[in-house]
């Protein structure tokens, strides 16, 4: 069981560190770009739909529920 002062205050190194805002801002103006970049594409019809994947980011499973 974790303590309440562990818990609020982790050991140095369990938890990631987040980056400085100018980071997190640049990353997230570099992925508007690409999509922006991939949306171009699909307008001018190099690139399918389909292949944006799906909108919420989830990983598709290729793992079989058929029953055996």
């Amino acid at each position: 069981m974790i303590s309440y002062r562990q818990w609020l205050n982790p050991p140095p190194g369990v938890l990631p560190f987040p980056g400085t805002k100018n980071e997190r801002m640049a990353a997230v103006e570099k992925s508007r770009e690409e999509r922006k970049r991939l949306e171009e594409k699909i307008a001018r019809g190099e690139v399918d739909e389909g292949d944006l994947g799906p909108a919420c980011g989830i990983v598709v499973s290729d793992y079989n529920l058929d029953p055996r």
